[in-house]
């Protein structure tokens, strides 16, 4: 072979080479799309997702559509903490928000406000009664609401606020003016609108969680030994709910039984996660639990503050704020930043990083 045809066919195989490298990247993501099926391994197929960047998107895009709700739920969890561009992902996101599942429809509102606020973390101040959004500097949203505690972006630039001081929960449009309030509340921490638009409220001075609708009116109501600080609707139709100094967390079910308990004297936050752990805000023991079913607590985050709201995101990083502060570990528990704040009383994380 002369020396010309040795150097072709050597640029050939390199070229075969990196042809094959190029595809392992959409392989894996293929991959990883079929394992947000299997419960043990979504959360780490998520996270895994996130890593490969754009190589993900064809996988994300077929997960959407996928008739299994399971994996679309894996999907839009993953797809905010994508580090690419994900445009392309609105459309099917937002035919999410009318799924018959709920679960879908939950995370698919959750999933949205990253188009729009990519990388930004919505917090509220309590002391200083303010909403605002911090992604490398801080954007002040709404000021002036006595001891606001929990603040949720809806669609088309509108805002959820549950303003303790106030006595009421406030829907703001995106010019800032009031579109929806409800205001037979005492001390309310918590406020979430869930996909048919009724808004489900953590009414703490009454020791009661509401679900109400446009209207007004009341068409669910937990009021038994709690005293409410964090409520969420999970994809099961049922509610949980962490109580501020009494009874700890609690599953309850539409009838109002309690299907899971976690006993503590102060968690100020719960979240169930993708593969159906729960992450509890414990704020009198300064940590963040990731516990299972059986109560066995499978990791601890230590805090050197009073936590009131923390965050597990698709790439594994954990978000938590506080007394004081606002900071985001990564993966392995180390700090990546803080932010100094008075005191957050709920925060929401939209992607995982400025893009």
């Amino acid at each position: 072979m002369s020396g010309r045809s040795a150097l072709f066919v050597l640029f050939a195989a390199s070229i075969a080479a990196a042809q094959q490298d190029a595809s392992k990247p959409a392989e894996r993501a293929q991959a990883l799309e079929q394992e947000l099926a299997r419960p043990k391994r979504r959360l780490d197929a998520a996270r895994e997702l996130t890593a490969l960047g754009p190589a993900a998107l064809p996988a994300l895009h077929r997960a959407l559509v996928d008739a299994r709700p399971e994996v679309v739920r894996g999907a839009l969890f993953a797809a905010p903490g994508l580090a690419a561009d994900i445009a392309s992902l609105r459309d099917p996101i937002r035919r999410c928000l009318a799924h018959k599942d709920l679960g879908v429809a939950l995370a698919a509102r959750a999933a949205l406000p990253a188009l729009d606020f990519p990388g930004a973390t919505l917090f509220t101040d309590y002391p200083a009664g303010r909403v605002a959004r911090f992604g490398g500097d801080e954007q002040e949203l709404h000021s002036g609401l006595p001891m606001v505690m929990s603040a949720q972006e809806l669609d088309d630039g509108r805002r959820l606020v549950a303003a303790y001081g106030d006595n009421r929960v406030v829907e703001f449009a995106r010019d800032g003016s009031v579109v929806w309030t409800f205001a037979e509340l005492e001390s309310p921490s918590d406020a979430e609108r869930l996909p048919d638009g009724n808004t489900l409220i953590a009414d703490t001075g009454h020791s009661r969680v509401l679900e109400v609708d446009r209207q007004g009116a009341i068409v669910w109501c937990y009021e038994n030994d709690v005293r409410p600080i964090d409520v969420d609707r999970l994809g099961n139709g049922n509610t949980l709910i962490a109580s501020y100094q009494k009874g700890g967390v609690v599953e309850v079910d539409p009838a109002g039984k309690v299907v899971w308990q976690w006993r503590a004297e102060n968690v100020r936050d719960a979240d169930r996660l993708l593969d159906g752990t729960t992450l509890l805000t414990d704020t009198a023991g300064r940590c963040v639990l990731r516990v299972d079913a059986e109560h066995r607590t499978l990791r601890t985050w230590a805090l050197d503050f009073a936590a009131n709201d923390a965050e597990l995101l698709p790439n594994g990083h954990l978000v938590v704020g506080g007394e004081g502060a606002l900071v985001e570990f990564d993966h392995a528990g180390v700090e990546v930043w803080r932010h100094k704040v008075g005191y957050v009383g709920r925060l929401a994380r939209h992607g995982t990083a400025p893009r």
